[in-house]
């Protein structure tokens, strides 16, 4: 690892270096995706932040380069509920992994993702699972790069709204 670079669980005092990142990561999906996301001033909550930090089913990361914030990842543990359908296991859902545009090309996604596998491993997960926008083609690349592979296809279909009642 970079010695400019360091990755570590992110604690209460991150709040505004990681609602920066969340900010920059909401403004995206808002520029892609208008018809469902909106603008908003603050995209996570002091309380929701400190939920995050302090549940032991988030693993929360920050990822700082030269003592600036320049990404960061939050995942958490979650085990099949008790289902006679479904084979019980453990996973990582990642909810968002994000670096700042002036830091990509450094590997920091990558070690934000590979400690956030590690720490998984030793905490006995099975699989980990994320979501990402057919949109965001540089993600999906990543995200393929480092092994992971299609498990699920959403399909949407707008439809215009209709004032008249079908005949």
């Amino acid at each position: 690892m970079d010695s400019e670079l360091s990755i570590r669980r992110i604690c209460l005092s991150d709040y505004e270096k990681v609602l920066q990142m969340t900010n920059r990561l909401h403004e995206f999906h808002v520029s892609n995706r208008p018809d469902i996301y909106k603008h908003v001033d603050t995209t996570i909550s002091a309380i929701d932040f400190k939920e995050i930090v302090n549940n032991p089913a988030y693993i929360a990361l920050i990822a700082e380069f030269k003592d600036q914030p320049a990404g960061y990842g939050i995942s958490k543990i979650k085990n099949t509920p008790d289902d006679p359908l479904l084979v019980k296991h453990k996973t990582m859902y990642i909810d968002e992994i994000f670096v700042m545009l002036e830091y990509r090309g450094k590997y920091i996604g990558r070690q934000l993702l590979e400690n956030l596998e590690i720490m998984g491993k030793e905490l006995g997960i099975e699989r980990i699972d994320l979501t990402v926008w057919s949109f965001n083609t540089e993600a999906i690349d990543f995200y393929s790069s480092f092994g992971m592979k299609e498990q699920r296809i959403i399909l949407e279909k707008k439809l215009n709204a209709c004032k008249t009642t079908p005949k």
